[in-house]
């Protein structure tokens, strides 16, 4: 924004009072204007007391656009506003939501697993429910058969908590035996670790599964 200046305006107002003569020196014309610069230098005005620019700092410029995806993830893993739009999606009650992402981040400190990984396949296997059941018997949010939970220390499989807890645990202990890859320990959570060996088994539904998790995974990222 340009401003004027009290100089300015005088300059301004006394420009009605100027009277062209035919006997001056054409300004335009350089032979008759270069002896008259010294003269006239003193006259002239400084124009950086004549207007005040106003212009940003560099240090008030940001790209919002690359440091949002950083602020959304940082100290916590995980894009928050894409799990929000999950819950959205599946009609979470805000206090579960809360209870699902404070248990996420206790079991993933205590047992070294990346939430988004946890996140992925929760979505995948419960949408996130709680109650959720499969036909075969499989139960609550990380969907453990009653064998896998109790092996796991889970005496209720539809508790937040608990079904959490055993879940990350499993995760935890397939992610070391195929040496940190999610998608042999995602395709183990699936169909067994005794199915998987060096890639994922030509089995339909663990190869979707498998795709999908992955598929949450970098959205979350």
């Amino acid at each position: 924004m340009i401003q004027t200046t009290p100089l300015m305006n005088n300059m301004l107002n006394n420009m009605g009072n100027f009277t062209y003569n035919a006997a001056m020196p054409s300004l335009f014309g350089m032979n008759s204007y270069m002896p008259m610069m010294p003269m006239m230098m003193p006259m002239m005005p400084n124009f950086g007391s004549i207007f005040n620019f106003s212009m940003p700092s560099s240090n008030s410029v940001s790209n919002s656009g690359s440091s949002s995806k950083s602020q959304e993830t940082s100290g916590q893993g995980y894009n928050a506003n894409v799990l929000n739009q999950l819950f959205k999606e599946c009609k979470v009650p805000a206090a579960t939501q809360t209870k699902i992402v404070d248990a996420v981040t206790r079991a993933c400190k205590q047992y070294n697993v990346d939430p988004k990984f946890v996140f992925a396949v929760m979505y995948r296997e419960s949408k996130f429910n709680p109650n959720a059941k499969s036909p075969c018997g499989a139960m609550g949010l990380m969907q453990l058969m009653p064998s896998t939970a109790k092996s796991y220390g889970v005496t209720n499989g539809y508790d937040i908590e608990q079904s959490i807890q055993g879940g990350v645990k499993m995760l935890s202990k397939m992610l070391q035996r195929y040496n940190g890859d999610k998608t042999l320990a995602a395709a183990a959570y699936n169909a067994g670790p005794g199915r998987v060996k060096n890639s994922v088994p030509k089995i339909k539904e663990t190869q979707k599964y498998v795709v999908d998790v992955n598929s949450t995974m970098k959205s979350l990222a």
